[in-house]
Order: structure tokens, then C-alpha cells, then sequence
């Protein structure tokens, strides 16, 4: 009888091993599919500039990585508009900063790029194309909102930051147009403009570099105040 009933209990325990085992695959493979799906969500969210595994930001706005344009219209559409946003934010760093260094570069930027803007206005309507925009592009509006919203103690860096980011941007976009721009005037106008950009950017990424440096005794260099004043 003992013989007969452990037996009986073995049988049991097997048919019920037989029937769980489906019913694990079956958990185990949806708890793949939730690992796979929750993956894809992070790299779909990571790729469209939303935060990711790290809470990764998104893309910062000032470096929208679009080709600059080799067309006329959209060239002098995108000029315009990196003109604007020099002569604006430095407009508001002329009325915000106490750095010397500073508001003479702002102000440098302001004549610059006011002529810049005549030249380009001129040339537009010689050739027949739309007159420059007046509004700014949504990077470059997005870009001088950062700065009207910074503190006062923070104003410095992050103009120094925008104008690094606005010039590189701009020099790309002549140098791309005098190379390979579909008017000729236009590519001329470009191909002169770019060194100009060139000094521009240069001068602001050796203001940065300072600033960022500590602080040392007077005279031994170091912090804003070691930057000689910008050429008008």
C-alpha cells in the first residue's frame, strides 16, 4: 500500500511540474519583451533629445547641428538672423555687465554687426532676393531669452558661452556659402565676411579661457580683468 501511494504522489508531482513548465516560458518570455520594450523607449527618448537612461538632457538649442544653406534666400535669411542676435544680446550686455572686458566686446559686436546687416540688406535687394528677416530664428530667440532670464552674477558666462556658439555657427555658415553659395555676390560677401567672424570667434573663446581661470594677485594675470579691451 505504501509502494502504491508514493507512486501515485510521484505521478502527481510530475504532471504537476509538466503543466507549470509552459506557464514559466510563457512569464519569462513577456519579461523579456518588457526589458526590450523599456529599452527601445530610453533609446527612442535619448535620440529625440528627451532625457535618457541618466536623465541625459536634451540637445542644447544653441547647437542645433542644421547644414548651413548654400542657397541665396535661406543664406541671407540665416545671416540676418545671427547678425540680429549679436547686435541684440550685446545690446542687453551693454545695459547688464559690469565687466569692462565685456561691454567693450559687446560693443564691438553691435558696430560689427550693424554693418554687416547694411551690407547684407544691400545686397539683397541688388539681387532681386527678399529682404533679410527681422525676426530672429528660434535658436537664436531661444538663445537671447536664456540671457534676459540670467542672473546677474551668471549674465558673463553665459553671454561669453552664446556668442563661442552664435560666431562658430556663423562661421560655418559663410565659409560653406563662399565655397559652394549659388550667387556670386553673395559668396564674395561671404568670403569676406568670414575672417572677420574668425577674429570675432577667437577673441571671445580667449575671453572665456580667462574668465574661467582662478583668480590670481593683481597684475599676475588671470580673470576677466587681465583681458586687455576689444578694438573697436
Amino acid at each position: 500500500m505504501n509502494r502504491t501511494t508514493a507512486t501515485a504522489r510521484s505521478a502527481l508531482l510530475l504532471g504537476a511540474c509538466l503543466i507549470a513548465l509552459p506557464a514559466a516560458a510563457q512569464s519569462t518570455g513577456a519579461q523579456a519583451d518588457n526589458s526590450t520594450t523599456g529599452s527601445e523607449t530610453v533609446m527612442s527618448q535619448t535620440a529625440s533629445g528627451q532625457p535618457g537612461a541618466h536623465g541625459s538632457p536634451a540637445m542644447d538649442h544653441s547647437m542645433h547641428a542644421m547644414a548651413p544653406p548654400t542657397t541665396a534666400a535661406a543664406y541671407v535669411a540665416a545671416s540676418a538672423s545671427g547678425d540680429q542676435f549679436e547686435i541684440q544680446s550685446s545690446q542687453l550686455a551693454l545695459q547688464t555687465s559690469q565687466s569692462p572686458d565685456v561691454r567693450a566686446f559687446a560693443q564691438m559686436m553691435v558696430a560689427d554687426h550693424t554693418a554687416t546687416s547694411a551690407e547684407l540688406a544691400r545686397l539683397a535687394s541688388v539681387n532681386r532676393l527678399a529682404a533679410p528677416p527681422a525676426t530672429l530664428a528660434s535658436h537664436h530667440a531661444q538663445m537671447l531669452a536664456d540671457l534676459r532670464a540670467a542672473t546677474p552674477g551668471g549674465f558673463d558666462a553665459a553671454y561669453l558661452r552664446h556668442q563661442t556658439s552664435a560666431h562658430q555657427e556663423a562661421l560655418d555658415l559663410h565659409r560653406t556659402f563662399a565655397q559652394g553659395g549659388d550667387r556670386a555676390p553673395l559668396r564674395t560677401f561671404a568670403a569676406a565676411t568670414a575672417p572677420k567672424v574668425e577674429a570675432h570667434l577667437q577673441r571671445v573663446q580667449s575671453m572665456a579661457a580667462t574668465a574661467a581661470a582662478p583668480e590670481t594677485a593683481p597684475g599676475t594675470g588671470g580673470g576677466m580683468g587681465a583681458i586687455a579691451p576689444a578694438d573697436s
